[in-house]
């Protein structure tokens, strides 16, 4: 690829990126990916501690398999085969908008309540 080419790729990502920046900023609400702890839940959305370091390749037996992966085994009952189900992520959202000050704001029909009544 000719340079050119590459500095009007990186010119336009870079545009890009700094108009969502600036629309973000206008909007003033701004969304961001956190990093989490690990976070595991069985099928039925349950927090769970998955532990796979009893598994040894050709003699852990398929009772060990069920008493310590029942809570993500989906029903499969075949002797050689376990299908287990379960969620892991690592990542959250958050976010924050941004307010104008509050300061003395007035009600266009009430009047301002800090302001003497005229009759």
């Amino acid at each position: 690829m000719p340079i050119s080419k590459l500095i009007v790729a990186w010119s336009h990502a870079l545009a890009f990126a700094l108009s969502w920046i600036a629309l973000l900023s206008v909007s003033g609400c701004v969304i961001v990916p956190v990093r989490l702890p690990t976070q595991t839940k069985d099928i039925g959305g349950e927090p769970k501690k998955l532990d796979f370091t009893f598994l040894k390749s050709g003699s852990t037996t398929r009772e060990e398999v069920a008493k310590n992966l029942a809570a993500i085994d989906t029903g499969v009952n075949q002797n050689d085969f376990f299908w287990g189900r379960w969620q892991s992520s690592t990542w959250g959202y958050g976010g924050f908008v941004v307010l104008p000050p509050q300061g003395r704001r007035r009600n266009s029909c009430m009047g301002d309540p800090q302001s003497p009544r005229r009759i």
